[in-house]
């Protein structure tokens, strides 16, 4: 059985938003680092209020490092 793709799960994540976040998860084990890194593909769902580094909005007690853990399985 195949994960749903990040992009179903959070409407409104672009395929690139989603490459880049995989990406970042398998170089690094995680997407928010220490104090919260910031990146362009953060700072823009972070625009669009979809994300912060301390939650997902309509996702209570997750973090976009999970979803970009799942879209990396």
């Amino acid at each position: 059985m195949t994960r749903p793709a990040l992009a179903s799960i959070l409407p409104g994540v672009t395929w690139f938003e989603q490459a880049t976040l995989r990406d970042m998860v398998r170089s690094g084990g995680g997407v928010v680092r220490g104090g919260g890194q910031s990146t362009p593909v953060m700072e823009g769902l972070a625009r669009r209020d979809l994300v912060s580094p301390a939650r997902v909005r309509g996702f209570p007690g997750w973090t976009i490092t999970d979803f970009g853990r799942r879209a990396a399985r």
